[in-house]
């Protein structure tokens, strides 16, 4: 919640910044999709380059009912995934009283990854500015939530200890884009 007077603004600003930084830090949120010869193919972008709209509803009566309604049409409109795969809106619906919209497309992100997402955000914007944490690999994010850690599987950690540097989902890697995928066509 953001603090009272000119503090306002800055939530504003700052939440744009950590989503953006967020936005940086994936891969997963800068692909898009285009056909070439007829055939689709995804590319992780270097930057989407689109700010996070943002929306000021707390002069308006019946916000509850307006956002309802806003929020009904708006998973019903179609996402350019030539641009962006995913749609994100800061919605001010009084003073104090705050709605983050945020909605991705399932070919670049599943539930799981959005509640990933929502924690990454939520803690970049917990800490101070100017620090940074880097987000974790995968794998290594597994085994620290894992239930009992310490007992890990001898054959999940050989496999884990074998796994290439991250790749730049986390936007880490001096080359963006390095991954591959193979295509496998069933006939």
């Amino acid at each position: 919640e953001p603090e009272t007077g000119p503090g306002r603004e800055y939530f504003v600003d700052r939440f744009g910044r950590v989503f953006e930084q967020v936005v940086a830090e994936s891969d997963a949120m800068r692909i898009v999709f285009h056909t070439e010869a007829g055939e689709a193919h995804q590319t992780a972008k270097a930057n989407i380059g689109v700010a996070m709209s943002k929306l000021d509803w707390s002069a308006e009566e019946n916000v509850e009912s307006k956002l309802s309604d806003w929020l009904a049409e708006r998973v019903q409109l179609a996402l350019n995934i030539e641009e962006q795969c995913y749609d994100s809106v800061l919605i001010k619906l009084a003073e104090d009283d705050w709605v983050w919209y945020f909605y991705t497309h399932h070919l670049v992100m599943d539930a799981w990854g959005v509640g990933v997402v929502y924690r990454r955000v939520a803690e970049l914007y917990a800490q101070r500015e100017g620090q940074e944490a880097a987000m974790p690999r995968f794998a290594d994010f597994v085994l620290a939530h894992t239930a009992e850690p310490k007992q890990e599987n001898p054959f999940w950690a050989a496999y884990r200890e074998a796994l290439p540097a991250p790749a730049s989902h986390y936007n880490r890697s001096a080359v963006l884009g390095a991954a591959q995928s193979r295509r496998v066509r069933l006939d």
